[in-house]
């Protein structure tokens, strides 16, 4: 209904306009958008609207030729909006305010730096590269190697470290003080001799003058078993000594590892850095040719700092493992060989159920656990007889000068102690609870090495995992991704931006860091184990499988273009291998 109204009121305008007010324009009414473009007659409304002068309207072309007609007629014209007479004037809509530019905080590091002014392209323009400041200088690091050609490698670091480590220094000498304990705690007590006088002016005569022997014998057995005691303190200490030699190999594989993956991301990172550095000045061209904006360069330069810190960091960190290796070994002056191996080096695969038999069956703690045991035993048999009285003896022989003619005398004097008020109770209560403690301490050290072994296992176990199979997935996918990136913004002018090859390769430097944490902590782990199984050689504690080699990052860069050609840039591998998952031993 009420678009009938609608309709009927508009024909009413149409029709009647011409008579009422003898306008031959048509108006076009705004406030009916789905009539818009429709010519209608005019119509004087002058009550009800707003009629403005027709030379303040814009024309249509079609207006402007009827403008020549009618233009100096000063006709009235009824404008599209319909305003009351009576009404206020619309005020003219309000300027949007201007937008203040963006001020940086003025404690922010480059908020006074100026805007960038771009040269004119072309070949009378400026060079582009003058806009950017000059990337800092990062100097080489100095490795502490020693010069030559020759290669250390675990082995002769683990024989150079028995050699020279004060740590076994110190528990040897450790040997031998609990040595001379054992057989000092054995020792029988000495007798005592001297001379003596008796009754000295007696009926004004010398008196007695003579010598005495006395001597102390121990009874019960207690000076056997305190040497007992004691020789099973300098077997421990002997156990010691071992353990001490496989710690002392494990800080050298520790750090040996480390200085392998710290090498590795040096060289991983320095690649990276060259990389970006390129891009960055291939960038710089376009900005030269009008073909880039001027920001952008600025965005890679950011990159090419923070790969250039990464250098410096990854550089860093190797000559902090090389003089930690220095220092395990026991040489810290000496520059040691550069290393032979790398981290991607096949590792050995360590089954738990026989790496936890090992453990029980012979590991230093253990054993130094249940002479404890022992030990604690023969102190309590001694408490128990120390009571019992020793035999205390004596012997004096003299010449009588009280009488004449004088004579020669002797005394004897035979007795111990009597265990009346001490009879070593304490003693025995101590001893008794040093007992138990011991034998609950062998359970102690087998829980604490199953704790240990497991966490190690665990770690290891998930690293191995993690290397074998999806981190090499993601390389190879990454891989792919990125050499496909790389071909298409080196051979299509369009449809890629520089933004999409620098996301590749900062996702791949990631992935390539990640696996190189990964076998990291794979080596990490097994030296753990190995110290808990107390090997001699690392490699020793099951069947090598190979890893996934690292790829050789032999990046470049070239400006896109349809026209450039040559070999691809990437030193990547078509397919990478795969690695086995299942435990070899059962295959």
């Amino acid at each position: 209904m009420k678009r009938q109204h609608l309709i009927a009121g508009m024909l009413v305008v149409a029709l009647a306009g011409p008579w009422v007010t003898g306008c031959r324009r048509g108006c076009y009414p705004t406030c009916y958008p789905a009539y818009r473009g429709a010519v209608l007659g005019p119509l004087d409304l002058t009550g009800r609207f707003l009629i403005r002068p027709k030379a303040s309207e814009p024309s249509t072309e079609k207006q402007g030729k009827d403008a020549g007609a009618e233009g100096a007629s000063g006709e009235n014209q009824l404008v599209s909006y319909q305003v009351p007479l009576d009404a206020e004037p619309i005020p003219a809509p309000a300027k949007p305010p201007a937008v203040a530019p963006l001020r940086l905080p003025p404690e922010l590091p480059g908020a006074d730096a100026p805007p960038l002014r771009l040269p004119k392209p072309g070949p009378a323009g400026g060079d582009a590269s003058t806009l950017y400041e000059p990337l800092p200088r990062v100097d080489p690091t100095p490795l502490p190697v020693a010069a030559g050609d020759g290669r250390s490698t675990l082995t002769d670091l683990q024989a150079l470290a028995m050699a020279n480590s004060p740590v076994l220094s110190v528990a040897a000498a450790r040997v031998e003080q609990s040595r001379g304990e054992a057989i000092q705690a054995g020792a029988r007590p000495n007798p005592r001799g001297g001379y003596q006088s008796d009754t000295v002016g007696t009926a004004s005569s010398a008196g007695y003058h003579g010598i005495y022997l006395s001597k102390t014998f121990v009874t019960w057995g207690k000076l056997d078993l305190a040497q007992s005691a004691a020789e099973v303190e300098w077997v421990n200490d002997r156990l010691r000594l071992e353990r001490a030699r496989f710690e002392v190999a494990s800080s050298i594989r520790r750090e040996y590892f480390r200085t392998l993956v710290a090498r590795e991301k040096v060289r991983l990172n320095r690649s990276l850095a060259g990389f970006m550095e390129q891009i960055y000045q291939t960038q710089i061209q376009l900005v030269t040719g009008g073909e880039a904006a001027a920001y952008e360069p600025m965005q890679l330069r950011v990159l090419v700092i923070q790969a250039r810190a990464a250098v410096v960091r990854a550089e860093q960190e190797e000559v902090a493992a090389l003089r930690a290796l220095s220092a395990a070994v026991g040489l810290p002056a000496t520059r040691l060989p550069a290393l032979e191996g790398g981290p991607d080096m096949p590792a050995p695969f360590v089954d738990y159920d026989r790496a936890l038999a090992i453990l029980l069956a012979g590991h230093t703690d253990l054993t130094i656990a249940q002479n404890d045991v022992s030990a604690a035993g023969w102190r309590l048999n001694l408490a128990r007889v120390k009571p019992r009285p020793d035999l205390d003896t004596a012997v004096v022989v003299q010449y009588d000068d009280t009488t004449n003619p004088g004579a020669a005398t002797y005394n004897l004097q035979v007795g111990g102690e009597i265990p009346v008020l001490n009879r070593n109770r304490g003693g025995i209560i101590a001893a008794q609870a040093e007992v138990v403690r011991a034998q609950q301490g062998v359970d102690q050290t087998r829980n604490q090495l199953i704790r240990s072994l497991a966490d190690a296992y665990g770690r290891y176990a998930a690293a191995r995992q993690l290397a074998e199979t999806f981190q090499p997935e993601a390389l190879r996918d990454q891989v792919r991704t990125y050499r496909g990136i790389y071909e298409r913004y080196r051979n299509e002018t369009e449809g890629i931006a520089f933004n999409d090859v620098v996301v590749a390769q900062q996702t791949l430097a990631v992935l390539l860091t990640q696996y190189l944490d990964l076998l990291g902590d794979q080596w990490q782990s097994l030296v753990d184990i190995a110290e808990l199984l107390q090997v001699d050689d690392i490699y020793l504690l099951g069947e090598l499988c190979p890893a996934t080699p690292i790829p050789d990052l032999g990046l470049s860069f070239e400006r896109p273009g349809r026209d450039s050609e040559g070999t691809p840039a990437l030193a990547f591998p078509d397919s990478m291998p795969r690695t086995r998952l299942a435990n070899p031993a059962a295959e």
